[in-house]
């Protein structure tokens, strides 16, 4: 299928977010404000707004500066009265800190944010496994430190990058080795002990020893 042009709504957010970023790399901190009063309708004011807390978010985290959703929260209050829009900044908090913080978990979000916490427990779950904290990433997945909530044992949950698994046969494939391994039984090798798959998303569950999961063990 042909790809579609941007339409001019898209082309001017690029715009905006790039001198954005411009002002950013230049040295100081972009005033959000300044930026949406350019907008020409309360719509595109909304969604240039949106778009420009994730990049901001981004921005400031990449630079060492400790920011956290909540100051987002007071500044534009209307982020935080549609979930959907206060979910997804939360989540991109979390996954964006949880590359460079090893022993960041789900549950201080879950504490940060008691308001959401049911929808934030769906996103974390994953059949009977509650994902706590990101182990490693690689170019095919990301690994997850899990609990099976079925036994109150921790696992390792890997899972591809949303997108990897482009074609049917790719994630059969996934499956596939999954099981192999699954099969197999040796003192170097940690357990498998579950794949499958939920929401159309496949996943393998392996048992957690010490030291053995890092960047690589994503694949």
């Amino acid at each position: 299928m042909p790809r579609s042009h941007p339409t001019h709504r898209d082309e001017r957010l690029e715009q905006v977010v790039e001198r954005f970023e411009e002002a950013h790399w230049a040295g100081r901190r972009p005033d959000i404000e300044a930026f949406l009063a350019a907008a020409e309708t309360p719509d595109e004011r909304r969604r240039w707004l949106v778009e420009l807390v994730h990049v901001d978010l981004e921005l400031q985290l990449a630079t060492g500066r400790e920011v956290r959703v909540e100051e987002y929260f007071a500044r534009f209050p209307t982020i935080q009265e549609d979930d959907g829009e206060a979910l997804e900044l939360i989540t991109a908090e979390f996954e964006l800190r949880s590359q460079r913080d090893a022993h960041l978990s789900w549950d201080e979000m879950l504490s940060r944010f008691p308001r959401f916490r049911d929808r934030l427990l769906e996103l974390t779950t994953i059949g009977p496994f509650r994902l706590l904290a990101r182990l490693g990433a690689g170019t095919f997945g990301v690994v997850w430190k899990a609990v099976d909530q079925r036994l109150e044992r921790p696992v390792a949950i890997k899972i591809p990058h949303p997108g990897r698994l482009i074609l049917r046969h790719d994630a059969e494939r996934f499956l596939r080795e999954g099981r192999s391994l699954a099969r197999l039984h040796h003192g170097g090798i940690v357990a498998v002990y579950e794949v499958g798959a939920h929401g159309g998303v496949p996943f393998l569950v392996s048992g957690v020893r010490a030291g053995t999961i890092g960047r690589r063990s994503a694949g």
